[in-house]
């Protein structure tokens, strides 16, 4: 394991327009890494698709999906991933 991916073992990167092209690319070099991933991008199915992509390589993710051109949804998804990271510290199965 090289010296970046010690780094990121365990850390939290959120990942907009995670569905894909670059940002889908992002996130799976972040979960070959060992980070835990929130995806956020407006296509579900896509960003579900990415999260079993980011889970073979050994990525613990949450999908959330929202159009971060809506500040409101931005919110409500800085809001889930919070509480998504709250639980995890109660014991949670999700390593964030």
């Amino acid at each position: 394991m090289n010296q970046t991916s010690r780094h990121l073992r365990d850390r939290t990167v959120v990942i907009t327009g995670a569905s894909a092209g670059v940002g889908r690319a992002v996130a799976l070099r972040f979960a070959k890494a060992g980070a835990n991933l929130a995806l956020i991008a407006r296509d579900a199915a896509a960003l579900d698709n990415v999260k079993q992509e980011a889970e073979k390589l050994g990525g613990s993710v949450l999908v959330v999906p929202a159009d971060v051109a809506d500040a409101n949804a931005v919110f409500d998804a800085a809001d889930a991933i919070a509480r998504e990271a709250a639980a995890s510290i109660s014991g949670s199965m999700m390593r964030w």
